[in-house]
Parts: structure tokens; C-alpha cells; sequence
């Protein structure tokens, strides 16, 4: 098992009337849709005000967040004023630019192109909105373009790019470098990861992938990328403007392993190389690839009917007298492993997809199920609902039930069925959960119960081939 370090890309800066460049650009992208953008750069700056424009900004930049730092010591600089420019020209900013006004339309046709002079009357773009234009040719409105907008020359003022313009205070002449960094949303990464199982069950091969998306409406190249796991809070931002999005995917060619290190409460992982991520794009990136890990699988057979993530009040279970009634017949598949070194893993796994597969012989590889991982530190258990087994099935139901409330007791009987229909045996655990109150008593049959909780109890089932097991208990609850 390997793991190595990402890193990212350079941008340009165009200032007003003096030059500039990016020399060093890093990238720290967070598995919540944004990331911190990072990078030195050169200016030549006058004694006093100067006044520059930065055009290589993404679009979905957080323009308050920005930091503009020297890194000479004993050299100050200051933004004093700084103004987001966000709607770059686009056809329909433009035309918004000469409602009431009239510009030529090249209409194109196989027989000859025509120019058509037309009025616009409403442009369809309302602060980024969008709509229908209206135009009036010869007199008549018509919704939609005539033919394809011909304008002016661009004027001073007119942005092709969202930009951020600067005042900046100098209190040294020459030039200097600094650091500028700011937050930008909608781009992100997430983690993948395809469980391979041999034929045996027994062992599997794990192989992890970090996958890059960049939304923000800019390109980086040639950039070093690090990719933060872990739950960072923050505010919700709002959204500044509107921007295409485009589909595009590319698929790194060999693979390439990232290296994971500590970061505050977090864990960071790095692309050892320099590496481009265009706007649109999709990337892939291997971070993990395991071999030999030690696999385990469970039957499990928790057959009350609960909804995920809810518990009702403890009086309301009480006094309900069919709560935890309802039953399913799923017998739950659970496959895992061991996130340590003795299982050739003990890395911190972000969370991500698992996707299960299952090599045999005759059939080569297929696939098994897939569910989602938590973030899971090393030295953790991995297990997961993979699907349910076919050919094991079983049937719960309540065969008693006493409520005495005067004397505060409850007591219940349950059973529960289980069939195998398979050639070989098989291991069942079931999972009972005893909710009513926090004292209860369990009475053993044939079986014995472990305690897993103050109110989940679980005892293992041998299920021979083409048999069938019965399962009882009886639980009284006080309070």
C-alpha cells in the first residue's frame, strides 16, 4: 500500500499599466465544495497609491475573503480599496448594454449572409437572469435574435473576465512579492474506492480515488493541489453571480499515488506532481491501492422495522403497545475489514463510495453492491450493508405481549424464523432491540444473548444446509 503528496497549479495577474506574474500557485480544495487559492506574486509598485486590476480570478471567488500579504520584511503594503467587477461581457450582458438602441444582425444563409438592422427593445438578461429578447425589425417585434449580434468595439471599462480592481499603498518604490490567497466555491473532491474480493471471500485488494471537480469558471495549470478531509464549519455563502457549467471528464493515464499528513483536526492529501484542473473538468487520481486485506462477512438479521436516524421518546415507546411490532425479512449481507497495518491499510480513509466486487472463476469479476464510508482514522472497522442474501430468509413476529400498567411491567415474546436454502451451512446474527425501558430482563432459550448495548441485544445462529431455526425470547421491562 502506497500514499505521496499532491500539489498544484500557476495563474496570471493582469495589472493596469504594469506588469505582474504568478510565480508560485497552491490550491487547498476542501470536501465541501470550495477551496483556498494561494499564490505569490510579483508587482512593481510607485511610492504611495497604485491602482491595478487582477483578472484571473475565478468566478465564484468569496471577494471579501482575499489577502494580499508581503513577503518582504519592512516592506508595507495596503489594499485600500478594492472593487469586485463580476459580470463579465457575454452576448446577452451585451445586448443589455443597447436596449433602445439599434445594431446590425448578420443573418446567414447557403445563399448569401444579410445584414438586418434591428432595435433592442429588451435585451432577456436581468442581472444574470436570463429571458427573451425583443427585437424590432422594420417596425415589427419579434422574440429571439434576428440573426447573430454584431456590436461595437469593446469601450474602456468593459470587462472580458470577472476582475478584482485595487487600490494598493506602497510606503517603498521597486518591486516586491506577496502573497495573495482567497476562498472560491464550486469545486471539490470526493473519494472512491473498488473492494475487489478473490474467489475464496477471504481476502480482497482495495484501490482508492480522489476525484477533482472545478466549477469555478477558471483553469489551473501546471498547479500543486492539496485535498483537506474532514467536516470544516462555515457559514453559507451566498451565490454572486451566474456561470455555465459544463460536463467534461479526464481520466489520469497512470496511476499515482497521493500522500496523506495531519493538518490541525484534519487529514490532507497531496498529488506528488504538478497537475492541470480546467474548468469543466473531472479528474481522477489514485491515492490508495492495497492488496491481501483480511475480508470478513456477516449475515445479520435485524428484523424490527426502524426509521434511520429517528427514536421516538421513551414514553411514547412505553406506552405504544405496537412499537417494534412490524417486522422485514431481510437477512442483511455486511462485508468489512480492518483499517490497519496487520490488514497492509492503517491510513486515514476520507469518506467516500465503496463498490464491492467479487472475482470467480467462472465468471471473472463482478459486482457485489457498493454503501458509503464515514470518515474512518486508522486502527477503525470497516463495515458495511452490501445487499441481502437470496437464498436465507426469515420471518419475525411477536407471539406474546403483556402490559400491566398498575404494576409497571411489560412483557413480550418474540419469534423468529430462519431458513436456509443454500447446500452448505451458514452463520446468522440476530439482532433484537429491547427499547421500552432501560431495565429490562431477557429470558434465554436455546440461545444465548450478548448484550451490545443498554438496548440492543445480538446472539449467533448456526443454520445448517436445507434447514430451518427457531428462534424465542422473552423480555420483561420494569420501570
Amino acid at each position: 500500500m502506497r500514499i505521496q503528496p499532491i500539489n498544484f497549479f500557476i495563474l496570471s495577474i493582469a495589472l493596469l499599466g504594469k506588469p505582474a506574474f504568478a510565480e508560485d500557485l497552491s490550491l487547498m480544495i476542501y470536501n465541501q465544495n470550495f477551496a483556498v487559492v494561494k499564490e505569490k506574486i510579483s508587482l512593481s509598485l510607485e511610492r504611495g497609491n497604485n491602482q491595478y486590476r487582477y483578472d484571473k480570478i475565478t468566478s465564484t471567488l468569496e471577494p471579501e475573503s482575499l489577502m494580499l500579504r508581503p513577503l518582504k520584511e519592512g516592506w508595507k503594503v495596503q489594499v485600500l480599496e478594492q472593487r469586485y467587477l463580476a459580470n463579465p461581457l457575454a452576448e446577452n450582458a451585451l445586448l443589455s448594454l443597447y436596449e433602445g438602441q439599434s445594431i446590425n444582425f448578420l443573418r446567414e444563409n447557403p445563399a448569401g449572409d444579410k445584414l438586418i438592422q434591428g432595435k433592442i427593445i429588451r435585451s432577456g438578461w436581468q442581472d444574470g437572469t436570463g429571458g427573451d429578447p425583443i427585437i424590432e425589425v422594420n417596425g415589427e417585434f419579434q422574440f429571439g435574435l434576428p440573426g447573430r449580434p454584431l456590436f461595437p468595439a469593446i469601450t474602456a471599462g468593459q470587462n472580458l473576465k470577472p476582475s478584482l480592481s485595487w487600490v494598493l499603498s506602497s510606503d517603498k518604490k521597486g518591486k516586491t512579492d506577496l502573497e495573495l490567497s482567497y476562498l472560491t466555491n464550486d469545486i471539490y473532491w470526493k473519494a472512491d474506492y473498488n473492494f475487489l474480493i478473490d474467489d475464496s471471500g477471504k481476502k480482497a485488494d482495495l484501490v482508492g480515488w480522489l476525484s477533482l471537480t472545478n466549477r469555478t469558471g477558471t483553469s489551473f495549470k501546471k498547479a500543486n493541489i492539496q485535498l483537506l478531509a474532514g467536516d470544516v464549519n462555515r457559514v453559507q455563502p451566498q451565490p454572486m453571480m451566474q456561470y455555465a457549467k459544463h460536463e467534461a471528464m479526464a481520466m489520469m493515464r497512470q496511476p499515482v499515488l497521493a500522500s496523506e499528513r495531519s493538518l490541525d483536526e484534519y487529514h490532507v492529501y497531496a498529488i506528488p506532481f504538478a497537475s492541470d484542473l480546467l474548468n469543466g473538468e473531472t479528474k481522477q487520481v489514485q491515492f490508495l491501492d492495497a492488496d491481501n486485506i483480511d475480508v470478513t462477512k456477516r449475515l445479520v438479521f435485524d428484523g424490527a422495522k426502524r426509521q434511520p436516524g429517528v427514536q421516538p421518546g421513551a414514553e411514547y415507546i412505553r406506552q405504544n403497545r405496537q412499537y417494534g411490532v412490524e417486522s422485514h425479512e431481510d437477512v442483511w449481507i455486511m462485508r468489512g475489514f480492518k483499517n490497519d497495518e496487520k490488514s497492509h491499510l492503517g491510513v486515514p480513509l476520507p469518506q467516500g463510495k465503496l463498490r464491492f466486487y467479487k472475482r470467480e472463476q467462472a465468471s471473472g469479476i463482478q459486482f457485489v453492491g457498493e454503501n458509503m464510508i464515514e470518515h474512518t482514522p486508522k486502527g477503525e472497522t470497516v463495515e458495511l450493508y452490501s445487499g441481502n442474501a437470496f437464498d436465507i430468509v426469515a420471518k419475525r413476529s411477536r407471539t406474546g405481549a403483556l402490559f400491566i400498567e398498575d404494576k409497571r411491567t411489560i412483557s413480550e415474546t418474540f419469534e423468529i424464523i430462519l431458513r436456509n436454502h443454500k447446500k452448505v451451512a451458514e452463520k446468522v446474527f440476530v439482532v433484537e432491540h429491547l427499547d421500552r425501558t432501560a431495565n429490562w430482563k431477557i429470558a434465554e432459550g436455546k440461545h444465548t444473548w450478548k448484550k451490545l448495548n443498554s438496548h440492543t441485544v445480538e446472539t449467533v445462529v448456526e443454520l445448517p444446509a436445507d434447514a430451518e431455526v427457531k428462534v424465542t425470547y422473552n423480555v420483561n421491562y420494569t420501570w
